[in-house]
């Protein structure tokens, strides 16, 4: 499972919050799967990266699903 917990908390500490993604090209929708830690695809994480200048991994974290 990948979580977004890290995106969130960049983003605290930057000051910014889920406005700011929205007013930098991040769509609402997509901003909206982050927050439920649903599927986006790589683009969106590169984007991400691009606007905050950080790595996948300071933005997301992956756990292994239970029972696999």
């Amino acid at each position: 499972m990948i979580t977004y917990e890290k995106l969130f908390e960049i983003l605290k500490d930057k000051g910014y919050n889920k406005n700011w993604l929205r007013n930098n090209g991040i769509h609402a929708l997509t901003v909206s799967k982050l927050i439920k830690n649903e599927n986006v695809n790589i683009t969106t994480i590169n984007q991400l990266c691009n606007l905050l200048e950080c790595e996948p991994c300071d933005i997301l974290t992956y756990t292994k699903d239970k029972g696999e």
